[in-house]
């Protein structure tokens, strides 16, 4: 998809359009730079995949579960499940029996693994968007252009912080007592 000011481009000669390029660059200083750079990640739904699955696995601790059985709870697709459980098996939290008949079951004690843990592990950092406003350089020397990145940066890192603190009061197995307390007719397997 074509952006405006990638159409304008278009329709001027290469050295017009490199004139333009750098008069944007001037006014647009972060056109250019909304792809996310490698390694950078946005909020993810790895943390939600882990926790239902965890609450899900809790949910049924007698069986094991295959991953296209997980996946069909949370509404998603199995392989974007498995990569979670990879990560979660990697960490102890699920282990799994291969081959026919197998699956994965819980590997851990629900109330002692706490949302803040899930979260660390599957998105710490992903609160705070790639692309960021303003530019540090801005050759206009407005202060609010020159400093909303830092201070963005840094209201991203507070909201974090509060973000897992608050997450440490929560536990699997607190989570499965609220959905067994939620007003729906029955729970799956029931």
């Amino acid at each position: 998809m074509l952006l405006p000011l990638q159409l304008r481009f278009r329709a001027y000669a290469p050295e017009v359009q490199s004139q333009i390029e750098r008069e944007e660059a001037i006014w647009y200083p972060n056109f250019h730079r909304r792809k996310r750079k490698r390694g950078e990640q946005n909020m993810t739904s790895e943390f939600n995949i882990a926790v239902h699955s965890l609450v899900y696995l809790a949910n049924h601790p007698e069986r094991m579960a295959t991953s296209e059985t997980i996946a069909a709870n949370i509404c998603t697709h199995p392989t974007r499940v498995r990569k979670v459980l990879a990560l979660l098996r990697k960490n102890k939290y699920i282990s799994a029996k291969e081959g026919a008949g197998g699956g994965f079951f819980l590997d851990c004690d629900p109330d002692k693994v706490t949302l803040a843990e899930l979260y660390t592990l599957t998105s710490k950092g992903t609160l705070k968007p790639a692309w960021k406003s303003g530019n540090p350089e801005s050759p206009c020397g407005c202060k609010v252009t020159v400093n909303i990145g830092t201070v963005m940066d840094e209201i991203y890192q507070e909201a974090e912080r509060y973000f897992e603190k608050s997450l440490e009061n929560l536990t699997i197995s607190s989570v499965l007592k609220k959905i067994r307390e939620a007003k729906s007719e029955k729970m799956c397997g029931e």
